[in-house]
């Protein structure tokens, strides 16, 4: 079985930040320019080697630069819009954890923890206004969780269909859900 396809950061980034200039038809003098304008110091040179990956990597005030000339999200250049697939890519949230797309771009927005966190410690430094989780939705989550951390490893190497393993998965955040619904 193959290993599923995991993407670095940097290299998304990159990635995107090529595609999106390239669709608005600029040249990268055309984007350092863009950048200069803002008061990012980035030349022609900077910007084929950030593309190229020379440059393995971004400020936080570089990122929000390139989101803002380019007019999308500062999200929209770390993960890719692809679809999210069980079997792959995986976004390399940390360098021992890959998450599907679809679960990165949530973290990232604020909107779900990611597997491993507390869901209650993520959504305790959310506005109130942003915490939109209710207690069956923090339970099927804390499920959710255990089973990754107790299980996931089996989906990583290839033990088990990825398939069954979000079957089993959605069985757990079920369970749980129907747990917390009937503590009420």
């Amino acid at each position: 079985m193959t290993q599923p396809k995991v993407l670095e950061p940097h290299r998304v980034i990159a990635d995107r930040v090529r595609d999106l200039r390239k669709k608005r038809r600029w040249s990268a003098a055309q984007l350092a320019a863009e950048l200069q304008e803002v008061g990012l110091r980035w030349d022609r040179s900077i910007v084929a080697s950030f593309e190229l990956g020379r440059r393995a990597s971004v400020s936080v005030e570089e990122l929000l630069a390139l989101a803002y000339v380019l007019d999308v999200a500062p999200v929209h250049l770390l993960v890719p819009p692809d679809k999210a697939s069980d079997s792959g890519p995986f976004y390399l949230v940390i360098p021992s954890f890959g998450a599907r797309l679809d679960e990165a771009r949530d973290w990232i927005r604020g909107r779900e923890p990611i597997v491993g966190q507390d869901p209650r410690s993520f959504f305790a430094e959310a506005p109130e206004v942003e915490s939109k989780m209710t207690p069956a939705d923090v339970a099927a989550e804390s499920a959710r969780i255990q089973y990754h951390r107790k299980y996931g490893h089996q989906l990583r190497t290839g033990a088990i269909a990825a398939d069954d393993y979000w079957q089993a998965v959605t069985e757990v955040e079920q369970a749980a859900r129907a747990g917390a619904d009937g503590e009420r």
